[in-house]
């Protein structure tokens, strides 16, 4: 009986849910994107939505890797606590986030050896945004994110952005999507505000930097390791850009979509309008785009969303989850070597 009350419930509440130290870059073959350079200490992660509550999974569970987090429409890490209910009453609406044992139960799992040190974070730099007119998740829920970020004391680069783009619930760009206060599928919507760059700036300390391409570079499928026991599709989609791809040296962003935003649902939109190609023309990333696969039965995924909740395993925080290790494993295939 409850499985169908959940499932209407998702629909109803989350229908867009919708730092490795330098080293020295290596040349690599990773078919079939060809030669590639990697520049280690460029890897950074953004999502939207669930995506949002996944990147900070990410961020913590492998902060020697990730540089920085960007997080739109998304609140602190382990805000559900393994309870779904919780994930869309307190975690949409607000509320007291407890956040004093989400820190302690971080640094519970860094000092187990199941996530990254946190004195990793030490000088990541962390963009948050809600927007205003966001009926899916409140803003108070975002900002949490950013006390729960500010409570290590390190994030040298935070930057918290609520209420002030009259965005609904979904990524805003400057002029692709729907109106910017719709809350409508592909859940990407025309602000006059370049979200995209405007994270991607922070994350790389680079604020005068001009979007100086047109996101017309290769977007090819990658195969995912891992992907089927993570409930992610077979392949990402991944974004090189020219420079990239003849062998100059590039960092690392990886996007992750919401809830009924993944390619199944609406194909290449997410990939080709969230503004993030034509940003890393600009300052030399490769965009991995993950994808979730949406599942009725088991795990019950109804909506495509990232697991955020423990869907897929209870030890969803983890380096060794399904969905964080599948990524981690995306990145060390193009790298060539472990991350």
């Amino acid at each position: 009986m409850k499985r169908p009350i959940i499932t209407a419930i998702l629909c109803l509440l989350l229908a867009a849910c919708d730092r490795q130290e330098a080293t020295t870059p290596t040349d690599v073959e990773a078919d079939p994107l060809g030669r590639l350079s990697i520049d280690a200490s460029r890897i950074t992660l953004s999502g939207l939505s669930s995506g949002g509550f996944m990147a900070s999974q990410l961020h913590l569970a492998h902060s020697r890797v990730f540089s920085g987090a960007g997080i739109i429409a998304a609140g602190p890490w382990w805000c559900a606590r393994g309870d779904v209910t919780r994930a869309l009453s307190l975690c949409t609406k607000g509320g007291d986030f407890e956040l004093d044992s989400a820190v302690a139960n971080a640094r519970a799992l860094a000092d187990a050896g199941a996530i990254d040190p946190l004195s990793h974070l030490d000088g990541d730099r962390v963009w948050l945004f809600s927007g205003g007119a966001d009926t899916a998740v409140a803003s108070d829920v975002v900002d949490a994110a950013g006390v729960f970020y500010g409570e290590f004391g390190r994030a040298t680069g935070l930057s918290v952005q609520l209420d002030t783009v009259p965005a609904a619930h979904g990524i805003p760009t400057v002029d692709q999507g729907a109106e910017c206060g719709e809350f409508v599928s592909p859940y990407i919507n025309a602000c006059g505000f370049d979200a995209a760059g405007e994270m991607l700036k922070i994350l790389y300390d680079s604020p005068d930097v001009e979007a100086s391409g047109d996101g017309s570079g290769a977007v090819v499928p990658v195969a995912v390791p891992g992907a089927k026991a993570a409930s992610l599709l077979e392949e990402a989609s991944v974004y090189l850009p020219p420079q990239c791809a003849a062998g100059d040296r590039c960092g690392i962003h990886v996007s992750l979509h919401g809830c009924q935003q993944s390619s199944e649902v609406v194909g290449d939109a997410y990939i080709q309008q969230a503004g993030f190609n034509r940003w890393a023309d600009a300052l030399d990333l490769i965009i991995v785009y993950p994808q979730v696969k949406a599942s009725s039965l088991a795990p019950m995924n109804p909506l495509g969303c990232w697991d955020w909740w423990g869907y897929t395993d209870g030890e969803y925080l983890a380096r060794s989850a399904p969905q964080i290790a599948a990524i981690k494993a995306a990145l060390d295939q193009l790298a060539g070597s472990e991350l």
